[in-house]
């Protein structure tokens, strides 16, 4: 049926999705624990990338941004962990997952332009939760970083911590207001 590249940061996890993948009649084209060797890959072979949120060196947006469509994307992560993820182009599975469910992730990895109407779409972000993350942005470009730096801290924050971007945004949002009182 189809190649695929896989791409994760844990031997056991690369070796086991790689199992499912073989499993579902798939051709297993490379395993790769960095988006440095994926991008590699694709260029050498194509195929599509199954891989998870985070990788040894950037995420799976960024990964998504510097493959520019020359590879569909199956992200596979925890609930949490896939609110991360931004591109509406990348397809994602939630962990734990059956068989089953990666088979019906592979076929529409490989088969379908647009994904199905039944499928639910991952929430969209409230007008009032884009404008508390763009604040949050504001507080720290005031601190010296550009918006991309700032964007970037936000996300990783709230990987690191397991929670949504806009708590994080109100937490250093929180924490401004606290020192800019304490200053004189």
């Amino acid at each position: 049926m189809g190649r695929v590249i896989i791409a994760f940061p844990h031997n056991a996890t690369r070796e086991k999705i790689g199992r499912f993948v073989e499993l579902c009649g798939h051709e297993l084209h490379g395993s790769c624990r960095s988006g440095a060797e994926v991008l590699r890959a694709v260029r050498q072979s194509g195929g599509a990338v199954i891989c998870g949120y985070k990788l040894s060196d950037m995420t799976a947006d960024e990964l998504a941004r510097r493959l520019d469509g020359s590879a569909r994307m199956l992200v596979i992560a925890s609930p949490i962990n896939l609110e991360h993820v931004e591109n509406s182009e990348i397809l994602r599975l939630a962990a734990p997952f059956s068989r089953a469910a990666l088979q019906e992730a592979l076929d529409e990895l490989f088969h379908q332009k647009e994904p199905p109407a039944s499928r639910p779409v991952p929430p969209q972000r409230t007008p009032e939760e884009v404008a508390l993350i763009n604040h949050a942005k504001e507080v720290l470009m005031a601190r010296g970083m550009t918006e991309p730096q700032a964007h970037s801290l936000l996300q990783q924050r709230s990987m690191r911590n397991r929670c949504r971007m806009t708590q994080t945004a109100e937490e250093i949002i929180i924490a401004y207001e606290i020192n800019a009182r304490k200053a004189p």
